[in-house]
C-alpha cells in the first residue's frame, strides 16, 4: 500500500470506526486487541476506546510510549483499508478506558472495492428460506449492497437471499444475492451483499442513486 501525508487520514476516520491494535513491546511481546475510534486533536493525537479485559490484560503493563500498529476498514465508498504505526502517549481507565496514539507522520491506504458505494436510506423486503423481513438498505453499488435488519435473525455468510426494493426495476433477470459479511451492531446486524453480476450503471440509475444518497447524506 502506497504511503500518504496524514492529512489525508482524518477523513477516513469516523467515530466507532473498529481498529485492529497491536502493542509491539519487544520482538516477542506484543498484544492485540480491537478498539473504536472516538477523535482525535489535530497534529497531536487520536483517541480510541478499549473494552473493560483490555484494561484488566494491560493493567500491568508499561504501554506509555509502546510502538503500535493500527490497522482498519473504513467507511469509504471504495472500502479503503488503512494501516499507520504510531505509539502510545497514555490511557485513562474513568469513565471509559481510553488511549492516546500520537499522530502519525505517515499512513498507507488500498481500496478493497472496485466499484462506488452511494449512501441510501431505502426500506427493503428481504426474502430467505420463504420467511420475509423488513429491512433498511445502507448503501449500493453495481456489483452489491449493504443492508441493516433489528434484532437478532438466521442469517449467516454465504446465505442466499431475495431482495424487493425501489431498485428492483434495474435488477437483470435471474440475479441472485449472497450475503458476505455480517457486523453486529447495536440493535441489529449490518449484512454485507454481493450480486452475482455487475450491474449495468445506465443514466437513469445512476440518476436515481445520486438523488436518494443526497437525501441520505446527513447535512
Amino acid at each position: 500500500m502506497p504511503q500518504e501525508s496524514v492529512e489525508f487520514l482524518i477523513p477516513f476516520l469516523t467515530p466507532s470506526l473498529k481498529l485492529s491494535v497491536k502493542i509491539e513491546f519487544g520482538p516477542q511481546d506484543t498484544y492485540a486487541f480491537t478498539a473504536d475510534y472516538i477523535g482525535c486533536k489535530l497534529n497531536r493525537y487520536l483517541v480510541v476506546e478499549f473494552p473493560k479485559k483490555v484494561q484488566e490484560a494491560l493493567v500491568m503493563r508499561q504501554v506509555a510510549n509502546a510502538q503500535v500498529v493500527i490497522r482498519g476498514i473504513t467507511q469509504s465508498k471504495l472500502g479503503h483499508i488503512i494501516a499507520f504505526k504510531s505509539s502510545i502517549l497514555g490511557t485513562v481507565t474513568m469513565p471509559a478506558g481510553l488511549m492516546f496514539l500520537r499522530m502519525p507522520k505517515h499512513f498507507a491506504s488500498k481500496p478493497i472495492r472496485s466499484h462506488e458505494r452511494y449512501p441510501v436510506d431505502e426500506p427493503i423486503t428481504v426474502l430467505a428460506n420463504t420467511v420475509t423481513y423488513e429491512a433498511v438498505m445502507q448503501d449500493f453499488s453495481v456489483n452489491g449492497c449493504a443492508f441493516f435488519l433489528k434484532g437478532e435473525n438466521p442469517f449467516e455468510k454465504n446465505t442466499q437471499i431475495s431482495i424487493e426494493s425501489e431498485f428492483s426495476r434495474y435488477w437483470p433477470s435471474g440475479i441472485t444475492f449472497t450475503i458476505v459479511s455480517i457486523e453486529k451492531q447495536t440493535l441489529g446486524h449490518r449484512y454485507g451483499v454481493k450480486f452475482d453480476q455487475t450491474l449495468e450503471m445506465s443514466a437513469d440509475l445512476k440518476h436515481e442513486l445520486l438523488e436518494r444518497s443526497f437525501v441520505a447524506t446527513p447535512v
